[in-house]
């Protein structure tokens, strides 16, 4: 299974990289106790965090993938800009969302 998880992962990165001609696309997602915000000017706009299946981890990316719909929510490991990796791990591990592919 890791082989397909990996296989998804470089296929999403591999299509960005395509629609962006090679340059990083960015965006804030605003984390709160049970939902991910994609900006703090509409609080209508959100994902909640019981709509995560799993997540899985790539040696750069941390991927958490919705039940219903199968979108990703794809996370660069450096971007963090309040808060830390371990932190979001922990977050996620609290409310129970499996990471797969993460080493111990």
């Amino acid at each position: 299974y890791p082989a397909l998880y990996f296989g998804q992962v470089n296929a999403a990165v591999k299509k960005n990289s395509q629609l962006m001609h090679d340059s990083d696309m960015k965006a804030t997602v605003y984390v709160t106790s049970d939902r991910f915000y994609p900006s703090l000017d509409n609080e209508k706009v959100y994902i909640d965090i019981s709509s995560v299946n799993y997540a899985f981890e790539t040696k750069d990316y941390i991927m958490l993938v919705l039940k219903s719909t199968r979108v990703m929510l794809i996370f660069h490991k450096e971007g963090f800009t309040t808060g830390s990796l371990e932190e979001f791990v922990s977050y996620l591990r609290e409310r129970k969302i499996k990471i797969k592919g993460r080493k111990k």
